[in-house]
């Protein structure tokens, strides 16, 4: 290369370095100024456009620390704690050593209750600025979480006073306050707490989280006034949050204060317009059909329409009243009218809907179903619409697509708790009994630990024995709703089966201070259990002998009193009492009926007859009777006349459930399997959730029928029972997975059967067929042996001859 040439070169180079470095400066100077004007918006309270410019520097100098910490505290400041956490967190990684950025993290990691980043981010902090002041406080606050955590009392409570002492030095005011409250807390001391509450918010009106938790503490302490003031005071202080206001009215309503929801809600309808306003005017509505009737509620609507109302939305609410006032064909007229030639909108979907119910209602389903499909068909989302299909479909016993549609219908709304109910349903009848639960718990979080969601949950918790958390699940409910009674039964239930007999007695005083009928009810319920419980018989009857004869009215306490009696076997005192009981009431059909059940145990057969006969002779229709004199007859060993009495019975009410209950017990016994069978098809068509009678027929329908389609029936009936620890249900489900090939499945099943029903040689055969298909042979001709000793040489069934055949076959294979 010439001379010339090299330094053309050269100076090619330097020019190319030149502009480079003039636009490295140009890049450098153009995010600072960026920078400045953010930080200009910051001052002058314009984040919106603050954060353009900020978004502007990352992309001119991703390495721009002091503008990405500015960035983070704006969106610290305005409550966005996760993205202030990111940036932070850039920070922290691409300037490891940076004090602040360290502090910033620990701090919003206690803010989150993400100990093990306080932990990361706190060592760090002492590690490149030891001398740092909030590093012991970081620290204190990491005490307290291991004392906590270790159960250590001492400890926690010396993490709490070094807290108190520093809590200048923390990141947030109120942490030391939360840390005393918790502790407050953890030691019972709930008015503690809730001094520190109110001294919080003395100084900090309107710190949201400390209004919440004081509420929560005046439910725990039961202080129904001071809840009233506090719902009050937060919808004062925070006016646009309707779930305070929700939640005052349902407060007023629980506590019977009806003029005070009354003139709140009528207040809220003043104050608002549009979509807000007729929401609280369909909530008046549903206060006014649910406190007075459904004629105070007709003639508040008719004043809304007259007040210029949304025409088509309230007059398909004036349709259901009418509806509910049994003038069904003049309602589902007024519906179709509106529906009319009306323009297809949501409003007018979902009033289709409204309609499908109603035609359910008088019996009309196809119309009801066409109805659905047509609302799906223009929009596949429609909520009610999915809701009302997902329903007969689980019913159908058509589980997976009543989930497809629910999920459809989840997706348009995420946080209807009614749709995450339905899921669950339709899981239990799939026998997903762990996705019916995490259901259940998602509708009580989203219902805000609504009553009905809660104690639906409640009670599939105790039906595993999950006593704690159905517990924890109704104080919850509870809180919101201290006066539903419903709720504080179930807990008393729960405490008896814990035998913590002193909260259990609580529940009592706290439901006879409701004073209502049925909650005095329940109160006397639960003292009589209790006492039962703790052996105090004698103390049992005494207090049912006494509520028999102060109440005047005859009824539980009777029925309860005689049947005490009659366990402890003391004939001749419960026909004294109720004789006594009879002289102020002779013609009454229930003391009768108790008088008859008294001689039946005693077995004065003619006598007890006569009685049930004089009472069925004025009251055909008592199920009861009928079933008690059929189960006497039962007794008796006259199964001829047992059958007998149950055709009476049925011939009176043709519809009764526990007649036709026994009526298909009592063909299959007689060997009608196929007749059996028709009743219990009937029965499930009217009580498709009664899992007692899925069990019966699809048991019916597994052992006597072998083809393929009648299998798949029982299967889809039978999915519910999976996962029971009831050992009829076992057996059921057991066999059926055993007749599919599913032969481990069928042993889980059917070995826990075996064992519950020890004295069933067709369960005892059942597993012993699994375990001969599974090619476990001694175990199966073991337990075939088992199935015949218990069976008899005079059982003749089918299965009896198999096991001898199946005998057979297995030893000689055996010996092979």
């Amino acid at each position: 290369m010439s001379l010339k040439s090299l330094r053309l070169a050269t100076a090619g180079w330097i020019l190319i370095a030149g502009l480079t470095l003039a636009a490295c400066d140009t890049a450098e100077e153009r995010a600072e100024e960026h920078y400045e004007n953010a930080l200009e918006l910051v001052a002058a309270g314009d984040v919106a456009r603050a954060a353009i410019e900020f978004r502007n520097v990352f992309s001119l100098n991703g390495q721009h620390r002091d503008a990405r910490m500015a960035y983070a505290r704006m969106q610290e400041t305005e409550g966005d704690f996760r993205e202030a956490y990111r940036h932070y967190n850039l920070v922290a990684e691409q300037y490891p050593n940076d004090p602040e950025a360290r502090l910033a993290l620990a701090q919003l990691a206690i803010r989150f209750g993400d100990w093990d980043e306080v932990r990361r981010h706190g060592e760090r902090l002492a590690e490149v600025s030891p001398d740092n002041e909030s590093t012991g406080a970081i620290f204190a606050l990491l005490e307290y979480q291991d004392a906590v955590e270790a159960e250590d009392e001492t400890a926690r409570r010396s993490a709490v006073a070094r807290i108190i002492e520093i809590k200048d030095d923390l990141p947030d005011g109120s942490i030391a306050s939360h840390v005393a409250i918790d502790s407050l807390l953890r030691d019972g001391d709930m008015r503690g707490a809730l001094e520190q509450v109110d001294a919080i918010l003395e100084r900090e009106p309107l710190n949201e989280r400390f209004h919440q938790l004081r509420l929560q503490l005046l439910g725990q302490l039961r202080d129904l006034d001071e809840t009233q003031i506090q719902l009050e005071t937060m919808v004062q202080r925070f006016p646009e949050s309707e779930r305070y206001k929700q939640a005052l009215i349902q407060w007023y309503v629980s506590n019977r204060n009806l003029p005070a929801a009354e003139a709140f809600i009528r207040d809220q309808i003043a104050a608002s317009e549009g979509e807000t306003q007729t929401s609280f005017r369909a909530l008046l509505l549903r206060f006014k059909r649910e406190t007075e009737g459904v004629e105070p509620a007709l003639e508040e609507v008719d004043r809304m329409l007259a007040s210029g109302a949304p025409a088509e939305l309230f007059g398909s609410i004036r349709a259901g009243l009418i509806y509910d006032l049994g003038n069904r064909d003049e309602a589902i007229a007024e519906m179709e009218a509106i529906i009319g030639e009306a323009e297809d909108t949501d409003e007018i979907r979902n009033i289709k809907v409204s309609l499908a119910k109603m035609q359910m209602g008088v019996g009309n389903e196809v119309a009801a179903r066409q109805k659905i499909e047509e609302v799906l068909e223009a929009d596949p989302g429609n909520v009610p619409a999915n809701k009302m299909r997902a329903s007969w479909l689980i019913e159908d016993d058509m589980g997976d697509d009543a989930i497809l549609a629910l999920r459809t219908a989840l997706d348009q709304a995420p946080d209807d708790a009614e749709i995450m109910s339905l899921m669950a349903q339709a899981h239990l009848r799939n026998g997903s009994r762990g996705l019916a639960g995490e259901m259940m718990a998602l509708a009580v979080e989203a219902s805000g630990s609504g009553a009905k969601e809660s104690l639906t949950y409640a009670r599939f918790l105790i039906a595993d024995d999950e006593y704690n958390t159905a517990e924890r699940i109704l104080i919850d409910s509870l809180r919101r709703d201290p006066s539903n009674t419903e709720i504080l039964n179930l807990l008393g239930r729960i405490y008896l089966e814990l035998e913590d007999w002193a909260r259990a007695e609580q529940v009592e005083g706290t439901l006879r201070r409701f004073d209502s009928t049925q909650s005095v009810k329940d109160a006397d319920a639960l003292q009589v259990a209790r006492l039962q419980r703790q052996g105090r018989r004698d103390e049992a009857i005494a207090f049912l002998e006494e509520l028999a004869r102060s109440d005047g009215s005859i009824g539980g306490p009777d029925v309860a009193l005689v049947r005490q009696r009659l366990e402890e076997g003391q004939v001749a005192a419960a026909l004294n009492y109720v004789d006594e009981r009879l002289e102020s009431a002779p013609d009454d059909p229930l003391l009768r009926t108790l008088r008859a059940a008294v001689l039946q145990s005693d077995e004065q057969w003619e006598a007890a007859e006569e009685t049930y006969r004089e009472v069925l002779a004025e009251n055909p229709e008592i199920e009861g009777v009928w079933r008690s004199l059929y189960s006497m007859k039962l007794r008796q060993g006259e199964p001829d006349a047992a059958r007998a009495v149950l055709q009476e019975g049925l011939a009176a009410m043709p519809n009764a459930a526990n007649l036709l209950w026994a009526y298909a017990g009592q063909l299959e016994r007689d060997g009608d399997i196929d007749g059996a069978i028709t009743i219990y098809e009937r029965l499930y068509e009217r009580l498709p959730n009664a899992p007692v009678i899925a069990n019966n027929l699809a048991s019916l329908i597994a052992t006597y029928r072998e083809d393929e389609e009648s299998l798949d029936r029982a299967y889809t009936i039978a999915r519910r029972l999976r996962g029971t620890d009831i050992a009829a249900f076992q057996d059921t489900y057991g066999w059926i997975a055993h007749r599919r090939g599913d032969f481990e499945e069928a042993i889980d099943h059917l070995e826990p059967a075996a064992r519950g029903l020890p004295g069933d040689p067709i369960v005892q055969y059942h597993l012993a067929a699994a375990y001969a298909a599974s090619e476990r042979y001694d175990e199966a001709i073991a337990q075939f042996r088992k199935a015949l000793d218990i069976a008899g040489p005079a059982d003749t069934r089918p299965q009896f001859e198999r096991a001898r055949e199946e005998i057979e076959r297995l030893e000689a294979l055996r010996q092979q």
